[in-house]
């Protein structure tokens, strides 16, 4: 029956369109890349070399090759990232688990990352995996609760600095990202689509742990030596950037101790990420309210509670690189030797 090329349309030394696929006009197809049969590749498109497309390119601009990036599974939500891929990378991620694990979901405060993880709890459940979710939690928070007796997990995000696309990050075990192996095997099962499907006495469960902040703030304190923070009078600028980390804030706070003046702690939907001149004046801001409080420094956390930043006691902004060089000097002073990556 064959296959129909659209004009204009290259095809790159070995190349593979299957019977009944469909190629529209100015794509580019790569080396090496399949495309099965009945998937229809609208015009201007770009198949990655190497890549297997089962699944028909219309919203997405390409085909690509690999499914993970620096971020995890990032694209442009409702075009790239869809609910029906959220599906099928979920349905995949069960596949590479044992039936009855439990695998931890959490988001961002942003209603896209709270859809997708609807979709993916669904996929999860009717592969025979119990799930415990989170809701909106920091970055950091679901990595901890990941690593408390779960097998995995899969936490929804807005990608930074770009508000109209997100990340779904995958987690291992021990809180970690997946490592490349694991990405490798997560990526062929979902390129064949080999899901597993649980008889209905196996459909996983679905649960909201509790008391989550308090759990995560008394782990980090079993942790640090907090020793003399209460007795030394400190007093902080703390911005939660209207994101999750202000969920979590008030808890720590209180267990430390300290002077703490929080500016943005409610969320704001409209807000799950922020661009380089957003971040940057609301450090000047911070900067401002430091000194006329006389404060001992100020913090401001991104919306994801994932990357902090510093103002000293002037209001001057610490430069990520000298952040970088005062946690470096202090893992050093607290640890003696060790090797930092």
């Amino acid at each position: 029956r064959g296959c129909v090329v659209g004009k204009n349309t290259d095809i790159m030394r070995a190349a593979r369109i299957e019977d009944g696929a469909v190629i529209g006009d100015e794509c580019l197809v790569g080396e090496e890349s399949i495309i099965q049969g009945n998937v229809r590749v609208y015009p201007f498109k770009t198949i990655e070399a190497g890549a297997f497309v089962n699944t028909s390119v219309i919203w997405e601009s390409r085909g690509q090759a690999h499914l993970f990036g620096a971020r995890g599974v990032s694209g442009i939500l409702n075009v790239e990232i869809t609910p029906e891929l959220a599906v099928r990378l979920a349905g995949a991620y069960a596949t590479t688990l044992k039936k009855g694990s439990t695998v931890t979901t959490a988001r961002d405060h942003s209603r896209g990352a709270r859809a997708l993880k609807r979709a993916v709890i669904s996929a999860l459940q009717a592969s025979a995996i119990d799930v415990r979710d989170l809701e909106n939690v920091p970055l950091p928070v679901a990595r901890q609760q990941t690593a408390r007796g779960s097998a995995g997990g899969i936490m929804i995000r807005t990608s930074p600095g770009v508000p109209d696309s997100v990340d779904i990050m995958f987690i291992d075990e021990r809180g970690a990202d997946l490592s490349q192996a694991q990405q490798r095997k997560l990526d062929r099962v979902y390129a064949r689509q080999e899901y597993r499907r649980a008889f209905p006495g196996e459909i996983g469960d679905l649960h909201f742990p509790s008391s989550v902040f308090d759990s995560y703030t008394g782990s980090l304190l079993r942790n640090v030596d907090i020793a003399g923070i209460a007795d030394s009078g400190l007093k902080v600028v703390v911005d939660a950037s209207n994101g999750s980390a202000g969920l979590v804030l008030p808890s720590l706070l209180g267990r430390l101790g300290v002077d703490a003046l929080t500016i943005n702690p409610g969320l704001d939907e409209s807000r799950p990420t922020e661009s380089a001149e957003t971040r940057r004046a609301g450090l000047v801001r911070l900067g401002e309210i430091v000194s006329s409080a006389r404060a001992a420094f100020g913090v401001r956390f991104d919306p994801v509670g994932e990357r902090l930043s510093l103002v000293d006691e002037l209001g001057r902004i610490i430069e990520d690189d000298r952040a970088l060089l005062v946690m470096l000097d202090l893992v050093a002073a607290e640890r003696r030797s060790g090797r930092v990556a």
